[in-house]
């Protein structure tokens, strides 16, 4: 089944806020010390025989355009790739998107830069600060790993 992917739209937002709260906690996430609502940012939904496979979606910023949340229902079937590779036709020549993983994250680490992203920063303590604001931010994740530490990525289009 062909996977369509459109601009997330109103009725999309109950299940986003929904599937985050239910996943993370919260409809607030923290990048780079700044809290995003993630569930009323523009984005892009991927949609199978009626069916949301995958969202993303983002911020825009003076020097720079960042994807906040980026999630397939359906790891390793191409959804994640096809919205950021849609995502990326519709930006400038020339703009910097970023995106940032918390240390833990080893799957999407290798996935952006596999899209072409390269790391730029790491921001030593970051997901130890952004769990003050948001607690269901575990202590360990993935592999064991210990959660402390955020990397922003980055690609010039």
């Amino acid at each position: 089944m062909a996977i369509q992917v459109r601009d997330i739209v109103h009725d999309d937002r109950d299940w986003l806020r929904s599937y985050m709260v239910q996943q993370w906690g919260s409809e607030f996430l923290t990048t780079r010390g700044v809290e995003n609502n993630a569930v009323e940012a523009p984005g892009l939904v991927a949609v199978r025989g009626g069916e949301i496979a995958g969202i993303l979606t983002y911020v825009e910023h003076e020097d720079d355009c960042e994807i906040l949340c980026l999630k397939s229902l359906t790891p390793g079937k191409g959804v994640g790739s096809l919205l950021v590779e849609t995502f990326l036709k519709d930006r400038l020549p020339g703009e910097l998107i970023t995106v940032s993983v918390f240390n833990d994250n080893v799957g999407g680490l290798g996935f952006f830069q596999h899209l072409g992203f390269r790391i730029v920063e790491l921001l030593r303590g970051n997901a130890d600060k952004a769990r003050c604001k948001n607690p269901g931010i575990p202590l360990v994740g993935a592999r064991g790993i210990h959660i402390h530490d955020e990397l922003v990525l980055a690609q010039r289009l």
